[in-house]
């Protein structure tokens, strides 16, 4: 899926700056030959020309409002300013694939309807999801009825899209237009609202899982997390559900065996906490789905 390009860890200030600073540029008119879509230096199917467009100008704004972090006082946001850069650095991913990609294609096979799996996946979460962070999709992959892996972009409605979301966030309303080496702080100050109500849905908390909260707590406080329990698009390279239920076992044992030696130590005679426990049997319920 597409959603293995965003980071698991927070970039760093010298990464998300050198994102920053680079630009890509949509020709508005169209060039001669089967990809008519000119992107910078790189070119593409004209199918894909409204969705680049979008797509270059979110990374854009992401850039403007993440180059004024210090005055936007980001920092004070934790949570929403680590979501800035992870997606700031997941879309320059997605850009990068689609570049080599699309280069990787000899002149003679450059079809009008060639498309990038990686491109198109992106496209498909965010009309469906409007989100791309991992616990998001997995969000909708337990409740939506759409199987996200098996859907073309040209099968969705786009005009729902756009008409339903937040225009401002997918650049309708200034028509996909940012100038380019002329970011503001006005600019970025009205973006980095628009940013915020976007990315406000998620932190609510689910029927069992807080996700913000980090995967070790979680495992402590209620076990595996629901999405163990996903169906995922190579259900062929996931353990077998007696190989997951018997590594959480040894996980909770390990952790427990681990406490129980800290509060016997110093102790004379035998505590009664450091007999060792043994492991939480996980109903099979909780996996039924794998």
């Amino acid at each position: 899926m597409a959603t293995n390009y965003y980071p698991t860890a927070i970039p760093g200030n010298d990464k998300v700056q050198g994102i920053s600073s680079s630009t890509y540029v949509v020709a508005i008119t169209k060039v001669r030959g089967p990809w008519t879509c000119q992107v910078s230096r790189s070119t593409f199917p004209e199918h894909y020309r409204e969705h680049i467009r979008r797509f270059t100008w979110r990374l854009g704004v992401l850039s403007m409002i993440l180059r004024f972090t210090k005055e936007l006082e980001l920092p004070k946001e934790k949570k929403f300013y680590e979501t800035l850069k992870r997606t700031l650095v997941y879309m320059d991913n997605i850009a990068n694939v689609l570049l080599s990609d699309a280069q990787e294609v000899a002149e003679e096979d450059r079809t009008v309807n060639w498309r990038c799996r990686t491109f198109d996946l992106y496209l498909v979460t965010e009309c469906l999801v409007k989100r791309h962070e991992p616990e998001a999709v997995r969000k909708y992959r337990r409740s939506g009825e759409v199987n996200i892996n098996r859907v073309s972009p040209d099968d969705l409605d786009w005009n729902a899209y756009i008409t339903g979301g937040n225009a401002q966030w997918i650049g309708l309303v200034s028509k996909y237009h940012l100038t380019v080496g002329r970011f503001s702080f006005k600019g970025a100050s009205l973006q980095r609202a628009h940013a915020r109500a976007w990315y406000a849905e998620l932190d609510v908390k689910d029927d069992r899982i807080d996700w913000y909260i980090p995967q070790t707590l979680r495992d402590q406080k209620m076990g595996p997390p629901p999405d163990e329990c996903l169906d995922d698009e190579d259900p062929e390279d996931e353990p077998s559900p007696d190989v997951r239920i018997e590594e959480l076992q040894a996980q909770t044992a390990k952790k427990q065996t681990a406490h129980s030696g800290k509060r016997g130590r110093g102790r004379r005679g035998r505590c009664p906490h450091s007999q060792t426990p043994q492991p939480r049997r996980i109903p099979a319920a909780t996996c039924g789905a794998l």
